[in-house]
């Protein structure tokens, strides 16, 4: 569920959320919203709002996440830094040879 609200809103969807997903703390105002979890009526308004926002003539998405961090580039060079960091892998003594 993450990847998928993290490429919406790089795409500049608009995303619904429940506090429970793993992405609410990356909505911004403006490009979607939190709901409580389990409260259909709070999810259907949501849904509701943003179908209203998104049909009005005009209407352009903001994109609030930088599309070059969803490269897989940057995620293999973010991830590869990560893993040198917590001494789980060591690429100077493996680029050696």
């Amino acid at each position: 569920m993450v990847l998928t609200a993290v490429e919406a809103m790089g795409c500049g969807l608009p995303v619904i959320l429940t506090p429970h997903c793993g992405a609410n703390d990356l909505v911004q105002p403006g490009v979607g919203e939190v709901v409580p979890i389990r409260d259909p009526q709070a999810t259907a308004d949501a849904i509701c709002k943003w179908a209203e926002i998104v049909m009005q003539p005009g209407y352009r998405p903001a994109v609030t996440i930088n599309k070059e961090l969803l490269t897989f580039d940057y995620f293999e060079k973010i991830f590869i830094s990560q893993m040198e960091e917590l001494g789980m892998i060591n690429t100077s003594v493996a680029a050696k040879g």
